[in-house]
């Protein structure tokens, strides 16, 4: 599983506030950190849905996320082991050509939609020329999530999070 981890050490140049006991900025802390995992795993579902064209609650739901709490401040956002990859049918809604299917942006040649016994309804291909066995169209996310983890560190996942401490910091020395 693919982690993006945010600590508590990494804020090391916190500025010392006159007024606030620790117990405040460690509660800003917290909230920062949370805020940010949140803030990092909308924008990597977003890189990720204009990448593959998929909906955003749909590449959501495969990240995985660990909020921060009192006793461990780290929260961290990682890809969700069972949800690396999506059902065509979760796409969007099928429709046949001759071609084969098409949902949503993705068309899969040589595919047909099928409701099985139990009542799922997919999109499938066969695997030979023969009538079975047949398997289930998906779309991978696993690579484009590790690139969009990739980048959006790089971009400022450490800015973001400084940025929302020093807020919770205001916020917290206002009242």
């Amino acid at each position: 599983m693919i982690k993006l981890t945010i600590n508590a050490d990494d804020l090391r140049q916190v500025p010392h506030f006159l007024g606030l006991q620790k117990r405040d900025i460690e509660r800003a802390m917290l909230r920062a950190i949370n805020k940010t995992a949140r803030w990092l795993r909308t924008r990597i579902a977003r890189d990720v849905t204009t990448e593959l064209n998929v909906k955003v609650g749909v590449a959501r739901t495969s990240l995985q996320l660990r909020m921060a709490s009192r006793h461990r401040l780290n929260a961290s956002v990682g890809l969700n082991p069972k949800a690396s990859r999506i059902k065509a049918v979760d796409l969007g809604r099928p429709k046949q050509n001759k071609a084969g299917v098409r949902v949503g942006r993705h068309s899969f040649r040589g595919a047909f939609i099928a409701t099985m016994p139990s009542g799922h309804t997919g999109v499938f291909r066969r695997k030979g020329k023969a009538r079975l066995p047949i398997r289930e169209m998906h779309v991978s996310l696993t690579a484009s999530m590790a690139d969009a983890m990739e980048s959006i560190t790089d971009q400022g996942g450490m800015a973001y999070l400084q940025k929302t401490f020093e807020h919770e910091l205001q916020f917290i020395g206002a009242k």
